[in-house]
């Protein structure tokens, strides 16, 4: 569990689940499980590589806002990134 607060009262949650929850300190997640971090880490720069090749093709276009990236272009993107990992770590 995170900080989410979707998933509802925690007392409510222990009463009917059974399992521990261990609280971790704030950002402590890629420190403890390297897996991840690698895995954000190549996220992270092909998400960037994806904003850098948008950003060149709109300055060869002449536009202004060049490195502005709306929400459904930046989750397309991050989609299809976790595709390509998924087939490449699969």
């Amino acid at each position: 569990m995170d900080n989410t607060s979707c998933y509802g009262d925690l007392e409510t949650i222990l009463k009917h689940c059974n399992f521990e929850i261990v609280y971790l300190l704030l950002n402590t997640t890629s420190l403890l499980q390297l897996l991840d971090a690698g895995i954000i880490s190549v996220l992270e720069r092909r998400y960037r590589k994806c904003q850098l090749m948008k950003a060149l093709n709109l300055i060869e276009q002449n536009y202004d806002s060049v490195y502005e990236v709306d929400q459904i272009t930046a989750m397309t993107w991050v989609q299809n990134i976790w595709h390509q990992l998924e087939s490449t770590t699969g």
